[in-house]
């Protein structure tokens, strides 16, 4: 079984792209979700991310680690619901 997420986390953290031109490229509508406390991806990469991007929403959840969708999990969904509502 293939993860295509997995993929592409490993190959972006595997190629340096400063520019981010491939996050970039990325034209469909986007939710990034970071937590502030995140010790595995630093919440700038998030906000990098973000600001390359043409169509993202961004998200970050304080005091949260890299879970902060199971430290906020009410809030959580009420973002993503939000999110795919506005892009209907």
């Amino acid at each position: 079984m293939s993860n295509p997420q997995a993929a592409a986390i490993i190959a972006w953290c595997a190629e340096a792209d400063p520019e981010l031109k491939a996050v970039a490229s990325i034209e469909q509508s986007t939710l990034i979700v970071h937590g502030s406390d995140d010790t595995m991806f630093p919440s700038i990469n998030a906000y990098r991310m973000f600001k390359a991007m043409k169509n993202a929403t961004l998200v970050i959840y304080p005091d949260s680690g890299h879970g902060a969708l199971f430290q906020y999990p009410e809030t959580f969904v009420a973002h993503v619901t939000t999110f795919l509502n506005q892009k209907i």
